[in-house]
């Protein structure tokens, strides 16, 4: 029973002294915003800017500025109206000492930011957030480039900007071209068996 015992417990501090797993983080700010899409004005549409990442990959340094920030990567996205781009340039998400958070591509200068001293006074880019309002804060360059060649030049921004967090690997409600084609197969046959049941059910009733 000692034994037993003994093993329990070192085994529970083994796990206790275990790292926090890493776990995959969706960041996004959004706001109102006005500017041209490739050229074409659009204004007073939601501008929402996404980056996908993983808490393991979190920094305490940007650049050589100490405060938290996400990977730079090329691969981010924003849309406008609901549709959306991919930007090409590098471009990561932050959460700075003076209580701003939000996408730039190099230090102070932000694409969109919000500004709140709870929760940014210590947020470190590595806990869920829910989603909420909060002042508005921009600086900095609003040129865009997408993918495709593609330009986005966003010249205001109004009202309040939404930021969030989410924990989890993103998930998609449309489903992909594929699935949908094994869903559509699938829903076939289904469909016609119910339809000869039917049938044969009220053969019997006549």
């Amino acid at each position: 029973m000692m034994t037993k015992t003994l093993f329990i417990l070192g085994t529970l501090g083994t796990l206790a002294a275990l790292p926090a797993m890493a776990s995959p983080i969706t960041f996004s700010i959004s706001a109102t915003g006005s500017g041209t899409l490739n050229g074409t004005p659009f204004s007073n549409e939601t501008i929402t800017f996404t980056e996908v990442t993983n808490t393991s990959d979190i920094t305490t340094t940007c650049f050589t500025y100490s405060y938290p920030c996400a990977p730079d990567q090329a691969d981010n996205s924003v849309t406008v109206g609901g549709v959306g781009y991919t930007i090409s340039t590098d471009t990561y998400f932050f959460d700075n000492s003076i209580n701003v958070a939000g996408i730039a591509y190099e230090p102070y200068q932000a694409y969109l930011s919000a500004e709140s001293s709870s929760p940014f006074a210590t947020y470190g880019l590595t806990t869920a957030l829910a989603s909420a309002p909060y002042t508005l804060y921009t600086v900095g360059s609003t040129d865009l480039a997408l993918s495709g060649g593609g330009a986005l030049d966003i010249t205001s921004f109004s009202g309040e900007a939404t930021f969030s967090a989410v924990l989890g690997s993103p998930t998609s409600a449309v489903p992909e071209p594929g699935s949908l084609g094994l869903m559509l197969a699938g829903a076939i046959p289904l469909a016609a068996l119910r339809l000869r049941r039917r049938f044969t059910a009220s053969m019997h009733r006549d």
